[in-house]
Order: structure tokens, then sequence, then C-alpha cells
């Protein structure tokens, strides 16, 4: 007395299974079976088949669950970028911005595609980084072997880049240390080895008229002349900041 048995059939398989009449399904499997007399070793071998066959539709799911995995990863760090962009708005009383007093040439070259801001202070800017107005203040040697024109070729003289005048404005990125940071982008030119800490540059904003204000004694510091208050609303509100 025979039985009834479930067969799991590939699509190729299944096509084939389809195409005959249904009268004789059952006689062509039971002859293939009379024919095959499946030995051990012929068992084994199929269970192999059976098995390559699974495993390698867990590859395909993995690889799709990995595409998946990358597409959220990146839509997380898109976020995670504006939730940190919009914790660190800009003060809308200009005198309430930080500025940062930086030597020449790297005050203008922040606005030149300068990637990172060097630091050996803990306390000049905020662990997490933020919104600063930045100064150009006097003349920084260049270390040995290192040559501005490598990373902006078409910087003007050096005595004709401006002194004491806010050029505009800066986001900061977190606090690392160099030798991290360095390891992070593979040795990044704009981070010198020479300082503790530094914060990489997530975006600039130049003025259209830098907002003179003579030397200032210190890294960090605020305005306090109503012009030159007045004249920062006025180009923080010209570049779209305000």
């Amino acid at each position: 007395m025979g039985g009834k048995v479930n067969l799991y059939l590939d699509d190729e398989s299944l096509d084939v299974w389809h195409s005959l009449p249904r009268g004789i399904r059952s006689q062509v499997v039971r002859q293939a079976l009379l024919n095959q007399k499946v030995s051990s070793e012929g068992r084994d071998k199929m269970l192999i088949q059976e098995k390559k066959r699974k495993l390698s539709n867990v590859e395909k799911e993995l690889y799709q669950l990995m595409s998946i995995k990358e597409k959220l990863m990146c839509e997380i760090t898109e976020l995670e970028e504006v939730i940190a962009s919009a914790n660190h708005k800009i003060p809308r009383n200009p005198a309430d911005i930080k500025c940062l007093t930086e030597k020449q040439p790297f005050a203008s070259a922040c606005f030149h595609g300068r990637t990172f801001y060097n630091s050996d202070s803990e306390r000049t800017i905020s662990v997490e980084g933020g919104w600063y107005a930045f100064h150009a203040g006097s003349m920084r040697k260049l270390r040995d072997g290192w040559i501005l024109s490598d990373y902006w070729p078409e910087h003007p003289k050096m005595s004709d880049l401006p002194k004491g005048t806010i050029l505009g404005m800066v986001r900061l990125g977190p606090r690392e240390t160099t030798e991290s940071a360095s390891s992070r982008t593979s040795g990044d030119p704009w981070i010198h080895p020479g300082f503790m800490y530094c914060h990489e540059i997530l975006e600039v904003h130049p003025f259209q008229n830098p907002v003179d204000t003579g030397r200032k004694y210190g890294s960090r510091w605020s305005l306090v002349e109503s012009d030159e208050i007045e004249r920062m609303h006025d180009e923080l509100k010209s570049c779209g900041l305000y």
C-alpha cells in the first residue's frame, strides 16, 4: 500500500513538473526513483547538494540584509549630523558669538579648503565644537617641509592676507586627538602633529565684507563695540545665517 509524500522542487524542476500531464506525474517520479536506486553514498551527495542550495539562499539573504544595514547606517549618520547642526545654532545676538583669533595664513585658509583646526588647549573650543567667528591675527611661520601652495594653490601673497578682521563663520566638529584624526583621515595634511587636539572644519561662511576689529589679545573673545556688533549682524544676515 502506497502513501502520499510532499516534494520540494526548485524553479527549474517545477517548470518540468507543470509541463507533465497530470496523469503521469506520479509514474515519472516513481520510475525516476527506481532508476536511481540511491545508495548511501548517493544519498549523501544529494544531501550535500541540498545543503549547498540552502547555503546559497542564506548568502543571498545575508547580502540583502547587509545592503539594508549599510543604508540604515548612512541614514542614521545623516540624521545625527542634522541633530548636531541643530544643537549648535548661532546665537541671535552677535555679542554672544565666540570669536577665535587664528594666525595667518591659516585663518584665511579656513575659507579656501582647510579641513582641520588644531589646538593645544581644552578650553579654547568646547569639546563638542560648534560655530565660531574666525578672526585673522598675525603671521605664523610654516612648519619645515610644509608648503602652503600644495594645499591652497592660488593663495595670495602672505603680505596681502588680511589681519585684524573677522573673516567669516566656521562650524567645527567635536574635539579629537590629532593622532586619532590623522589615522581616521589617512594623514590629512591640515592636521598638525605638533598639536594635541584638532577639530574638523564642517562648514564655513565667508563674509562679503570682513568685520574690522583691529588687533585682539587672547585666542577666544567676544565683540563689545556696538559698531562691530552691528556690522557683524549685517554680515551674518548677508550670508544667510540670520
